[in-house]
């Protein structure tokens, strides 16, 4: 998909994450599609928002060469609320590589899926969250 096209489908809607694997292939059990119910990606006009339990990191971003990458021009914002309720689910999308990774979005199942792999081998999938709001709470 060009670069164009890719930002444009990824400004489209918001992402939720359903399932992350580390480095080394392991699942990252906060990331599954009951425990982070409440997280979202969101992509607008060059700005991105990582919306967690209790808090959010946001920035800017620019689509290049099939990659989603952090403008480092721009500082990144974190608030640091403090909260208990799905916090391991919260430490895990923050840690987990979404901005400077390679990304594709297919529609996959009925649903736009959004797949982010780091450099590193850790990747994680994200879906339309609005397609996810039938989905039962845990």
């Amino acid at each position: 998909m060009p670069d164009a096209r890719l930002a444009e489908r990824l400004q489209s809607v918001d992402w939720r994450p359903v399932w992350a694997r580390d480095a080394h292939g392991k699942p990252v059990a906060a990331l599954n599609l009951k425990l982070g119910r409440d997280l979202r990606a969101r992509f607008r006009n060059g700005s991105y928002e990582l919306i967690g339990v209790c808090n959010t990191v946001s920035g800017a971003y620019r689509v290049e060469g099939g990659r989603l990458l952090r403008d480092r021009r721009l500082d990144t914002v974190e608030t640091t609320a403090g909260c208990r309720r799905d916090m391991a689910a919260e430490r895990a999308f923050f840690a987990q590589p979404l901005l400077d990774t390679r990304i594709s979005i297919d529609w996959q199942r009925r649903v736009w899926t959004l797949h982010a792999i780091a450099d590193d081998g850790s990747r994680m999938e994200l879906v339309d969250a609005a397609v996810l709001k039938t989905v039962p709470d845990r």
